[in-house]
């Protein structure tokens, strides 16, 4: 009976209506499994919506204005879902029916609608050039301590200890920020985003800044094995940082997780087959006498975790034949039977699963990167609701000062890198020149000091723009030909970005650069018009003027053909 409800045109209309969306949506997509179920039902349902559908009619040929009416209705509907209040955040709580829910087009147009922007896009490329900054400046503290006294290294650099500072903080607050916003909206939210990969990029942060600290305090790397653990958490953390710019990178590291997930039964296999082998070859030894006396083979002398590495080592690849000299036959057939179960036999069965994963994140790379764009678009608005919350006239004073006070503490935490990173660049000049530094890290540390600065002023050319689009004192200077320049530089990288990576292809609208040549292209036309009253205003001038004269030699020939009447 449901489905001969939505199949009458009525329903669909009805359901079509922006006035329909209201908060059940998000009590659906945050409540049981059977709500869940309709939820993902609905978006189905109304992505797949058309003219034909809407009106049970397959025989009738629409017109243009038919096809444009529908257009703006379906981009109303998906606007309206895209305005309540959390409504990203919550799609988080939908699991494994994000892969299906997040190819929908009601779903990609609220996404597009929020990351499809300059400013997304500028703040996602800024985090990977933090993230790289960070990462140099953390290699450049190293090298200075490991080669250097450490109180010599603390009084003479501190701008490498305010930069790697700075950048940890600032991804400590963004990730705490996310966490409370995802907390505020429901429960559930916040474990959600505490996955694997989050959780590693978490700890990652904090054992930088627990570990710069420690570093600070001590001025020592002796026996701190630790820190390459955190230099390698790092390079995870910017792996995961990048998942959501590429169709591509995405597939490849959903399928690192996912082959990690199917190799847990493979490995105890491995294990158990390491042992088995690594056992037998030893007791087999040391019962037939090859290990006694002086001149005995590495298994004998070894300790038994040493044994499972040396089996372990046998059966990758690693046999020495030499190492056979003296071995029983018993011996010999054991080692050759653990180097063909181990090269033969396991290692195809471990590039079949892996072959197999990557075949099926293959298939599934659209999911896979639309998921990813939906965590991204998700997490963007949780930060946005903590360090930018809506300003309108029903919000209370609180928030207006919370919104200003979180403002300063972005902007001071974006000077801080600035005076550090140019800092940091003028003293890793002179540290090369002394020797101290090689020059792959004078042009780590270039690099990463072009990338931010490109990105700054992108960012700050941009707010130019728009600031002379709506501030009422720079109007001046709207429309003009510096203000349309200024945003097709700053613009047009970012646009190039989004359709490389498919953002606006299914959208409703039109992407900023296309808007951007729209209303270049209005104001030339505007222009001619403009230009064209004016000529019809000089001509119908021009004919008046001529009317008014011959109007004048008439009434003076008429005058003079008077007088000579009288006369």
């Amino acid at each position: 009976d449901i489905y001969k409800l939505i199949k009458l045109s009525i329903v669909r209309h009805i359901v079509m209506n922006k006035n329909t969306v209201d908060l059940w949506l998000l009590a659906l997509i945050s409540g049981d499994e059977r709500a869940q179920n309709c939820a993902a039902h609905y978006f189905c349902f109304v992505s797949r919506m058309t003219l034909e559908t809407l009106y049970c009619s397959d025989a009738v040929q629409w017109s243009s204005s038919d096809i444009t009416r529908f257009e703006y209705t379906r981009s109303e509907l998906y606007d309206g879902i895209g305005r309540l209040d959390g409504f990203l955040p919550a799609m988080l709580d939908l699991g494994d029916k994000l892969y299906i829910v997040s190819t929908r087009r009601a779903v990609k147009h609220v996404v597009e609608e929020k990351i499809g922007r300059p400013y997304p896009v500028y703040l996602m490329f800024m985090d990977v050039s933090f993230l790289f900054t960070l990462m140099a400046t953390y290699r450049i503290i190293f090298d200075l301590i490991y080669d250097n006294p450490p109180d010599e290294y603390s009084s003479r650099y501190p701008e490498f200890w305010g930069l790697s500072i700075s950048i940890a903080v600032y991804f400590i607050f963004h990730d705490l920020a996310i966490m409370l916003s995802l907390a505020s909206t429901s429960n559930r939210l916040w474990t959600k985003y505490l996955g694997f990969g989050n959780t590693v990029g978490m700890v990652a942060m904090i054992s930088v800044l627990a570990m710069l600290c420690i570093l600070y305090t001590d001025g020592t790397v002796a026996n701190r094995t630790y820190i390459g653990i955190v230099a390698g958490l790092m390079w995870w953390k910017l792996l995961l940082q990048m998942k959501g710019m590429s169709e591509h990178l995405a597939t490849l590291i959903y399928t690192i997780l996912q082959v990690s997930r199917a190799l847990k039964y493979f490995i105890f296999v491995f294990l158990i087959v390491i042992c088995f082998f690594a056992d037998m070859i030893t007791i087999v030894k040391q019962t037939s006498g090859e290990c006694d006396g002086d001149d005995v083979s590495e298994i004998c002398s070894s300790t038994q975790m040493q044994t499972y590495l040396l089996m372990y080592g046998v059966m990758i690849g690693g046999l020495e034949f030499e190492s056979l000299s003296g071995s029983s036959v018993l011996v010999c057939i054991l080692f050759v039977a653990a180097t063909f179960c181990g090269l033969i036999v396991l290692v195809n069965i471990l590039i079949a699963i892996v072959t197999c994963e990557y075949d099926k994140a293959k298939e599934r790379s659209c999911m896979l990167f639309a998921r990813a764009r939906l965590e991204s678009a998700a997490y963007h608005v949780a930060h946005e609701r903590i360090f930018r919350p809506k300003d309108d006239r029903t919000s209370g004073i609180g928030r207006k000062i919370w919104r200003k006070f979180m403002s300063k503490v972005h902007t001071a935490i974006f000077l801080c890198v600035e005076v550090f990173l140019i800092r940091s660049v003028i003293t890793t000049k002179s540290l090369v020149e002394q020797g101290m530094l090689s020059d792959f890290k004078y042009g780590s540390i270039i690099f990463c000091a072009v990338i931010h600065h490109l990105f700054m002023v992108s960012v700050m050319m941009y707010s130019l723009v728009r600031e002379i689009k709506t501030n009422d004192r720079l109007t001046w200077l709207k429309n003009t030909k510096f203000h349309h320049t200024l945003a097709m530089i700053c613009l047009k990288p970012v646009c190039y970005y989004l359709r490389s990576v498919g953002l606006h292809g299914a959208n409703l609208k039109t992407d900023p650069l296309d808007q951007l040549q729209k209303e270049v292209a209005m104001m030339k036309e505007k222009q001619g018009e403009d230009q064209q009253k004016q000529m019809d205003h000089k001509i119908e001038s021009a004919i008046s003027a001529s009317e008014q004269r011959i109007i004048s030699a008439i009434s003076s020939l008429a005058y003079i053909a008077t007088q000579d009447r009288s006369q």
